[in-house]
């Protein structure tokens, strides 16, 4: 048998435990940084959940925007369909700044207020962004159009053509 060492001695032998964390997360690269670990006052907090809906919600305009210019490239909409799809964002947004940002007062909040100006003042920039690229679209199906029509009248044109001779040459 083994001499039985002081109760000290083992502790000093066997390696320390540390606490098992639980591995971390990986972070999406796009989600937005947190606010700081800061109480806002419920009146802050209300107006933060305000401005995080519009933010959701212009991002999904920003990306319908960019899908009717796409299915308009690839020829999945006629260009009298990417107008009417391009104008009804155009309109959601301009419904969305009105309410969403512009119907903001941050005036009345203290915990908060500088932070909800900054996340107002991106919403706007975003926004405007977005009717830059709303504009760019309706001036680029105005001059797709034209081409088109043209190249269906021409089309028509030939067709009537090629009926008229075909009449013709049967003599009907």
């Amino acid at each position: 048998q083994q001499p039985q060492q002081p109760v000290q001695q083992q502790q000093q032998q066997q390696a320390p435990q540390l606490p098992q964390q639980p591995p971390q997360q990986p972070q999406p690269a796009l989600q937005r940084p947190q606010r700081t670990q800061r109480a806002y006052s419920l009146q802050s907090q209300e107006v933060f959940q305000i401005l995080h809906r519009t933010e959701v919600e212009l991002a999904g305009l920003e990306r319908a925007a960019e899908e009717v210019v796409l299915q308009l490239d690839e020829g999945t909409l006629s260009c009298g369909q990417a107008r009417t799809a391009l104008a009804n964002v155009e309109a959601r947004a301009h419904r969305l700044e009105a309410d969403g940002v512009d119907g903001i007062y941050t005036s009345d909040l203290g915990s908060g207020k500088a932070q909800a100006k900054s996340e107002k003042k991106e919403l706007l920039a975003r926004l405007e962004r977005l009717f830059s690229r709303l504009e760019a679209s309706f001036q680029l199906i105005k001059n797709i159009d034209p081409q088109k029509q043209q190249q269906q009248q021409q089309q028509q044109q030939r067709a009537s053509g090629n009926l008229a001779a075909q009449r013709a040459g049967h003599g009907t």
